[in-house]
């Protein structure tokens, strides 16, 4: 059975959706600013010196994106989740390594839009990929 996000595209494809594609932007840009701040970023991680995110309704998936990235002191980490379905697409952490100015990268991506092993530039394709269709 058919529900949700997934119903409403192939509704809005075929011309019969309440929703039209601004509705749906809309509706996921306010629903990624609450999923972003009930979060407690800042309260949870007290650590963060930085956090932020960005948002994008995927046409071709039915998903409403968010990429929240974070900065740690030297590590970083972006996350990549579907707001309407609460669900982690992947993720990406750099960690510095001690012994040399260099990083290690711990990354993993969901079947969703990649199937691969998990590589920097492969994590960097897929977020674009996320944010743009």
């Amino acid at each position: 059975m058919l529900k949700g996000p997934l119903l409403q595209m192939l509704l809005l494809s075929a011309g019969c959706s309440p929703y039209s594609y601004a509705d749906l932007d809309e509706r996921c840009g306010a629903q990624a600013r609450q999923e972003f701040n009930s979060k407690n970023w800042k309260e949870q991680y007290p650590l963060l010196t930085h956090v932020d995110y960005k948002n994008h309704y995927n046409r071709h998936l039915g998903k409403c994106i968010i990429v929240v990235s974070t900065l740690e002191r030297q590590a970083s980490a972006v996350f990549i989740m579907d707001v309407f379905e609460h669900t982690q697409m992947g993720s990406s952490t750099d960690i510095p390594n001690p012994d040399a100015n260099t990083y290690h990268q711990i990354c993993s991506i969901s079947s969703v839009l990649d199937h691969a092993t998990c590589t920097a530039d492969k994590f960097d394709s897929f977020v674009k990929k996320a944010l743009t269709e």
